[in-house]
């Protein structure tokens, strides 16, 4: 509790990410009326992850590790989104998720193809920027050759 005459009054020292309810009371005539309000402090989206790595490569699949940047607001999830180009067609597509780890396991691609991915921290401010990193999936064995014409 504080007292003051003004018709104002700053809130130092509060807690980076916190909601705080606030109660004003005025007193008029011995009469005390009084406010409520809400707040949460420094509600800014999270930087981008420090990194991003792609792991256990194989012809179909691939992992996703990333680190996210420390700071004091708590980030709620991660949006991973990738594209997919696929270097012997023209075959192209893209996806996003929704992960709450660090690491997440990418499926369903055909060999040889390249994967971007980005991932972006969100906190209940929204998302921030993404880090992306790419990499092409393995090749697979290449069959027996196609005779499409003989000449003697």
């Amino acid at each position: 509790p504080r007292d003051t005459t003004n018709t104002f009054y700053q809130i130092n020292d509060l807690s980076a990410c916190t909601s705080y309810l606030i109660t004003v009371t005025s007193v008029y005539d011995n009469e005390q009326f009084q406010a409520f309000t809400s707040a949460t402090t420094d509600l800014t989206v999270p930087l981008p992850p420090q990194n991003c790595e792609l792991s256990k490569i194989t012809k179909t699949t691939m992992d996703v590790q990333w680190t996210d940047t420390v700071r004091e607001c708590r980030i709620t999830d991660h949006l991973i989104s990738w594209s997919w180009d696929v270097l012997w067609s023209d075959e192209q597509g893209s996806n996003e998720t929704f992960s709450n780890s660090n690491t997440i396991k990418l499926t369903n691609f055909k060999p040889y193809t390249n994967v971007t991915v980005n991932v972006a921290a969100g906190s209940s401010a929204g998302y921030g920027a993404p880090t992306t990193c790419w990499n092409v999936t393995l090749q697979d064995v290449p069959g027996a050759p196609v005779i499409t014409s003989i000449e003697y």
